[in-house]
């Protein structure tokens, strides 16, 4: 792909405000723009629950993101050193789970009492299922990666 087609992809993808914030973090920080450009492109597929917040940013080199739905909030923080491993997984993970559906074969999560997320990335597993109907607050979330708090109603409910 040429770079001018490669651009004119991006600025329909992202909008026109979009893309040149795009190409302004390019220059800065490339792994940054690729965050970026695939969350803003997740964003526009409108695949998400309209009353389910996802965001994310960089204090200094660090990655937060935060996942919040209804009286629960759950926040991700992902050092410097390993966000390029979540990164690599986590965009793509949330278009698997909220716009693919790959988890609508089990959706009584209702009934279960509690809920452990091995590889938990950056939490986008514990969000879908909150989003689902699981209510309990005994929830364990495992991953090398990142530290994930989940609050309901502002107290820590989780363990990592």
């Amino acid at each position: 792909m040429s770079r001018l087609s490669s651009y004119r992809a991006s600025l329909k993808a992202l909008g026109l405000s979009g893309f040149i914030k795009y190409i302004f973090l390019k220059r800065l920080d490339r792994d940054h723009a690729k965050i970026f450009y695939q969350t803003s492109v997740i964003k526009k597929k409108r695949c998400f629950p309209s009353d389910l917040f996802f965001d994310y940013w960089f204090s200094g080199r660090d990655l937060y993101v935060s996942f919040g739905y209804g009286e629960y909030h759950v926040l991700t923080y992902v050092s410097e050193k390993d966000y390029r491993s979540i990164m690599l997984y986590f965009p793509h993970s949330l278009v698997e789970i909220f716009c693919e559906k790959v988890y609508d074969h089990c959706r009584e999560f209702s009934g279960y009492d509690t809920l452990i997320d091995v590889g938990s990335t950056v939490g986008e597993f514990i969000a879908y299922s909150l989003v689902e109907g699981f209510r309990r607050e005994r929830i364990f979330s495992v991953e090398p990666f990142s530290f994930i708090v989940v609050r309901r109603r502002g107290r820590a409910i989780n363990t990592h």
